[in-house]
């Protein structure tokens, strides 16, 4: 059986850690798009505002916002004891 030069075994280390390395480059920025995603999510009052404005438009029935109204009524309500309890 033969064994590989110390060249092989060098070439074979380096792209090895090329790529882990790309692989951290990789999910590092996956990350920093998601993150800035998640920072731009509305919170239930501004959702809220944004279906009231819809409603008041005609984009959507009265069935529709009263439904929205009553999911987004329990989220905020959620949202404020949340602040309460972090206040």
């Amino acid at each position: 059986m033969r064994f590989p030069s110390a060249d092989t075994l060098a070439q074979l280390a380096l792209g090895v850690g090329m790529l882990i390395a790309l692989v951290v480059a990789g999910g590092v920025i996956v990350q920093r798009f998601r993150g800035g995603a998640a920072d731009k999510a509305l919170d239930a009052n501004e959702l809220f505002a944004n279906f009231e404005e819809m409603h008041s438009r005609g984009d959507i029935t009265d069935a529709d916002y009263r439904k929205i109204k009553s999911v987004l009524g329990a989220k905020l309500h959620s949202e404020l004891k949340d602040d309460k309890d972090k206040g």
